[in-house]
């Protein structure tokens, strides 16, 4: 059945099925219809591990600054199916606000509940309420849930907001680049323009407002226009490039090398997945942390098990940062310094993927491998991302490569380089060619040949783009 996007009394995007359609003609403009041709990500009832969520299950998640009164306010709704979650915090700039103290008590990846809801400490509760706003996920397609004490002229905000946990846990939670408000009206538009409904429940809870809008705290007052600024200019149609990168144990390699070329580069957002990294890779992120800069912490390793997955949820994230155009790196490798905006510009105007050649830095960082399971290598790193798209990666444990599936679909070469330095030091060598071994024991996942010439002697020029590029056409 068809699916088309619709607004909602101008400030709420929502998806109806075409059977709902007529009865809120009435209360929507009509901005868009566009019938999607390819399928959204669907639920599966697990996380990023496998891990089933308990069904009907919800975590209630309170964050305050007086733990005692809060819980004895809110003890009441603790029951089989409800995990009551008070965190006392003192909210500043070191300790973060609203979004930083839900995010650190959501348990991501770990709760089994299906369900969070978040509360503000100041909102009352009706026994029935909670029952309420769940029952609106009897719809597949709802991902978040408000009650009408959320609702606002401007959007919503997150004093009561109930959400799927699965859908919470791909966008990975509130981003923390909003310090106090904005960051309920962001998660909003990740939810939306991933496809999936928010509804409206009938709850009768009220919320005070006694810290926020209607006493014009002097935080409010001296903040709401500045993080509304960082949410439209996240939000705003622009051509935001967005690099991700999956580190693994990288600590002592080129880690650095490549994410300094990043910061330097003309991409707006770096998203970097720690695949259980260890601890020294993590203490090098650290030096490297900024505001272009967002980290991601996974606690169980993905890369040779389901490389598919990681890739998917990678990607994931980078759509929470709204990106126009996505860069896969790996963390030892370096774009070819030559790529300036206005060359991706004009690259993505043209076509949605492109391949850049790939020099093998072999024994040292100024010599390339140019036999020939080396020399003629090319892989995408560079891809428009498309919303009506599937974004689902090959299903391979290794080898899935950089991109979606949908962008292996004639793919564009470019003389543009990417350059690529694990081959520089031997041990690693060793150590790549044992892992390959292990994971494709059959090569049925790469060349044969590129296998079997990781133990020849190879040949080796310096590199110079041009006579490496009259190589590659020859």
């Amino acid at each position: 059945m068809n699916k088309y996007i619709v607004k909602h009394r101008d400030w709420s995007i929502w998806i109806l099925m075409e059977k709902d359609l007529n009865r809120y003609i009435d209360k929507v403009d009509i901005i868009n219809i566009i019938e999607l041709k390819y399928p959204k990500n669907e639920i599966t009832g697990s996380n990023l591990y496998w891990y089933e969520y308990t069904k009907w299950k919800v975590d209630v998640v309170i964050p305050t600054r007086d733990l005692k009164s809060t819980f004895s306010s809110f003890e009441w709704i603790i029951s089989d199916t409800v995990n009551l979650r008070v965190i006392e915090r003192i909210f500043n700039k070191e300790n973060g606000w609203f979004a930083a103290a839900c995010n650190y008590w959501a348990n991501i990846n770990k709760s089994n509940s299906e369900f969070i809801i978040f509360i503000n400490d100041d909102v009352k509760l009706f026994k029935w309420d909670i029952e309420l706003m769940l029952k609106e996920f009897e719809d597949s397609s709802v991902g978040l849930v408000w009650a009408k004490c959320s609702e606002t002229e401007w959007w919503v905000n997150g004093s009561l907001m109930a959400i799927r946990r699965e859908i919470f846990e791909r966008i990975w939670w509130f981003d923390e680049d909003y310090f106090f408000m904005w960051e309920d009206n962001d998660i909003c538009e990740n939810i939306t323009r991933r496809w999936w409904n928010i509804a409206i429940s009938w709850a009768l809870a009220t919320h005070e407002w006694k810290d926020s809008v209607n006493t014009e705290w002097e935080i409010w007052k001296q903040n709401y226009f500045k993080w509304k600024k960082i949410f439209e200019d996240k939000w705003k149609d622009d051509n935001r490039i967005i690099a991700t990168m999956i580190v693994w144990d990288e600590n002592g390699r080129y880690l650095k090398d490549s994410i300094w070329y990043l910061k330097k580069s003309f991409v707006d957002k770096i998203i970097i997945v720690c695949d259980w990294s260890n601890f020294e890779t993590m203490a090098e992120l650290d030096e490297l942390k900024d505001e272009k800069t967002k980290i991601y912490y996974h606690d169980k390793r993905l890369f040779w098990e389901k490389e598919n997955i990681l890739r998917e949820r990678t990607t994931s994230y980078a759509i929470s940062q709204n990106p126009h155009w996505i860069i896969p790196l790996d963390a030892d490798e370096i774009l070819d310094p030559e790529l300036k905006l206005e060359n991706v510009l004009w690259l993505l105007n043209e076509n949605i993927w492109i391949d850049f050649r790939i020099a093998h830095y072999w024994w040292d960082k100024e010599k390339v491998r140019i036999d020939w399971a080396f020399w003629n290598q090319f892989n995408i790193r560079l891809f428009k991302y498309i919303p009506e798209y599937w974004y689902k990666f090959y299903d391979r444990n290794i080898h899935c490569w950089s991109a979606p599936v949908y962008c292996y679909e004639n793919r564009i070469i470019t003389d543009y380089i990417l350059h690529h330095y694990w081959y520089v030091n031997k041990e690693d060598i060793k150590i790549k060619s044992e892992r390959q071994k292990k994971y494709d024991s059959e090569m049925s996942k790469e060349n044969p040949d590129f296998y079997k010439r990781y133990e020849t002697e190879p040949e080796l020029i310096t590199f110079n783009k041009e006579l490496f590029l009259k190589k590659c056409k020859t």
